[in-house]
């Protein structure tokens, strides 16, 4: 159940990373999903993709490596990840995702490999403030210091709530973002869980190691 529960932690990470979030979709039989459906309405209205943006300016090779720590209950587990782009044209970026996740510190770590397509335009109503279940709570600036350098960072929180009730769950996310990281993403916070007192709830942090700007 433990590692349920982290797996299915994981997979929100990854989602948020690679998913509806950031308007992105894995691509290859060992992604975490086929990204965003666009039904009619939505594709009327086309936007500029953020995070298309936060990987353009970078060139081909630019790296960065960011480490997650996943707890739900007494399971815990670490996990590396590093993002790597592999192709930038005016219609598309694509990015390789390596992870390798260990739970409770022991064993050999498990291995992933996918590859994102990130296009140039998504549909409005991908955006996270635009999703029916998804609301900005919060956004500001704010600096973060990881390691000896700090980053000029923005930053938001989201709510994202399914169901009602007893059945009711909820996720909240704090993102902290810096334009001069590939990508963008510097730093993550998310709990999530259901709303009886006994249900179980996860914790997901993400932070930044080191990047590489590409050659």
């Amino acid at each position: 159940m433990g590692r349920q529960m982290i797996a299915g932690s994981m997979t929100l990470t990854l989602i948020f990373f690679c998913g509806t979030t950031f308007g992105q979709g894995a691509i290859g039989p060992s992604g975490p999903g086929s990204g965003n459906v666009v039904n009619d309405d939505q594709a009327k209205e086309m936007v500029d993709n953020p995070q298309f943006k936060a990987w353009f300016n970078f060139k081909v090779g630019a790296t960065v490596k960011y480490k997650t720590t996943t707890t739900a209950g007494p399971m815990a587990s670490s996990a590396e990840q590093t993002h790597t782009l592999k192709e930038a044209t005016a219609e598309k970026i694509v990015v390789e995702v390596k992870t390798a996740t260990t739970f409770q510190g022991k064993g050999k770590p498990m291995e992933n490999i996918f590859k994102m397509e990130i296009p140039v335009r998504i549909a409005k109503n991908s955006l996270p403030e635009n999703l029916p279940d998804c609301k900005m709570t919060r956004k500001g600036d704010e600096e973060v210091k990881i390691g000896d350098k700090t980053y000029k960072c923005e930053w938001k929180e989201m709510e994202t709530t399914h169901g009602d009730g007893d059945k009711k769950f909820v996720a909240r996310q704090k993102v902290w973002t810096c334009k001069e990281v590939p990508g963008g993403l510097v730093k993550m916070e998310m709990t999530s869980g259901g709303s009886g007192e006994n249900a179980p709830k996860s914790e997901v942090k993400t932070e930044l190691v080191e990047f590489k700007a590409g050659e």
